[in-house]
């Protein structure tokens, strides 16, 4: 499944609001040795978190899948404390349901950390319950994201493109052009 780019912003940004020290704290119970059993693509930029220690690094410009798996983790036991404070309504709740079922997570001690990681990884994985996600994220001041750093590039491949200055690449054009004409005649 691919995740647009909206959705891809809210996992950014929702990564951003959570508190660096517990993204890492997560990070780091990761055993992330290349095994084999970690895709490369998001083994690869959550080692260089453990090493490097920049979220806000690493939310702004890590593959998507990255930072979506980091998300997951942190998900993981507030999913499932919305799912049974919605009861029957998991699959599909209304927005008043979610709000409520939202602060009732609060409520019970679940931090705002908790909450902003269930609702980022919920817009990111497309759930029915993403876009009311999506509202609270708009409509509650307690939830509000910041913009993504000013000057962060959003990678979305795990390669990024190779930039080649124009005057080096004239250079190298004129180079193969003197080689064919020695070429021809020889």
């Amino acid at each position: 499944m691919t995740i647009s780019n909206s959705s891809a912003d809210y996992v950014r940004r929702g990564l951003l609001k959570i508190n660096a020290k517990n993204v890492l704290d997560v990070v780091d119970t990761l055993d992330l040795r290349p095994t084999g059993k970690i895709n490369p693509v998001i083994g690869v930029p959550l080692r260089n978190l453990q090493q490097k220690r920049d979220v806000t690094a690493f939310a702004s410009t890590a593959p998507i899948a990255a930072v979506k798996a980091i998300l997951e983790i942190l998900a993981l036991d507030p999913m499932e404390k919305i799912i049974e404070a919605l009861g029957d309504n998991a699959e599909l709740p209304t927005f008043e349901q979610m709000q409520s079922a939202v602060d009732q997570l609060l409520v019970d001690g679940s931090t705002t950390d908790d909450v902003v990681a269930l609702m980022a990884f919920a817009i990111g994985e497309e759930f029915p319950a993403g876009p009311h996600c999506q509202k609270l994220f708009e409509e509650r001041s307690d939830f509000a994201l910041a913009p993504l750093p000013e000057g962060s590039l959003a990678v979305t491949s795990f390669f990024t493109p190779k930039v080649v200055d124009p005057a080096i690449k004239e250079q190298r054009l004129a180079r193969k052009e003197a080689q064919k004409k020695k070429k021809k005649r020889n």
